[in-house]
């Protein structure tokens, strides 16, 4: 099991690595940036003070002060774990396919009343 390419922390092999909690650490000033654009380009004013949780709040903007991302081993595990056993899964899935479309090469279809879930 490799690590993402975009960890600092861990790089390489995590087969023997042992970790139980996450660990935060900085980004560099691209992820920044590009988070910070999508907090701006989201943002709605108007929904400010809707809801329950939000009831008497007075500020309508929102400024990104800091970024960090977690590299959590353990978490990354599970996840690599999970994935792989669900692409196993599809995998034994009889999927029947539809022939005879012109144009389309190979399109792959579930029978009426299945239901694929991950």
């Amino acid at each position: 099991m490799t690590a993402p390419a975009h960890w600092t922390h861990n790089r390489g092999s995590l087969n023997d690595v042992v970790e139980t909690g996450g660990r935060l650490v900085q980004t560099n000033a691209k992820l920044r940036l590009a988070v910070s654009q999508l907090v701006a380009k989201t943002w709605n004013s108007k929904q400010v003070g809707v809801g329950n949780d939000a009831v008497s709040l007075c500020h309508q903007s929102v400024a990104v002060t800091n970024i960090w991302q977690i590299e959590n081993v353990a978490q990354y595990k599970r996840y690599v774990i999970h994935m792989k056993e669900t692409y196993r899964q599809n995998a034994l899935r009889q999927v029947p396919r539809i022939s005879e479309l012109q144009g389309e090469k190979g399109i792959e279809t579930l029978t009426e009343g299945m239901y694929f879930c991950a």
